[in-house]
């Protein structure tokens, strides 16, 4: 249902004042676009939509305290949305569950194997291994990776020098 409401404000006038307001602020402007107002009511949708997840992460654990919201939380929460965030809606809702499948799943069977390597060759770095509590750094590389692959230009435009500007003409067209 949240997806199918992203896509539906995405496509509508407001999501479209959104992407050109992201773009550029003037070139919004000429278009018609009230900038500080399509960023002020971005700012309230998001902070609603926080609101909800949090009124929902609360309904799920049956009760809200201070410990439970550690950085591991927002790390995670970061994590999915810097490394799915460059391919829109489906690449966050892709880092989401990448991200979330690590921590339910992966660490724990990631962990087992480089234990049972551990011991079977006597590494005691391997047999005392536990990815779990390592997941800040784990995260923290994770996004630093994230984002040097999102800033890296694209080996076959050539070097960064070289590729032309980014176009304003998408940002105008705002009916």
């Amino acid at each position: 249902t949240a997806c199918v409401v992203v896509l539906r404000l995405a496509s509508s006038r407001t999501g479209r004042a959104w992407a050109a307001v992201r773009e550029d602020d003037q070139a919004a402007e000429a278009a018609g676009v009230n900038a500080p107002r399509a960023k002020l009511f971005a700012f309230a949708m998001g902070a609603g939509c926080a609101g909800v997840a949090g009124a929902l992460y609360a309904g799920l654990l049956s009760y809200i305290e201070p410990g439970l919201f550690d950085l591991t939380v927002s790390l995670m929460v970061l994590a999915a949305v810097v490394i799915g965030g460059r391919w829109g809606l489906a690449g966050i809702v892709l880092g989401a569950l990448t991200v979330g499948a690590y921590d339910r799943v992966l660490a724990d069977a990631l962990t087992s194997l480089l234990r049972a390597v551990g011991n079977s060759t006597g590494l005691d770095v391997l047999a005392s291994a536990d990815l779990h509590a390592s997941s800040y750094a784990l995260f923290g590389l994770a996004l630093y990776a994230a984002i040097l692959l999102r800033a890296a230009p694209s080996r076959a435009a050539g070097p960064s020098f070289m590729q032309p500007a980014p176009s304003k003409e998408a940002a105008v067209h705002v009916p």
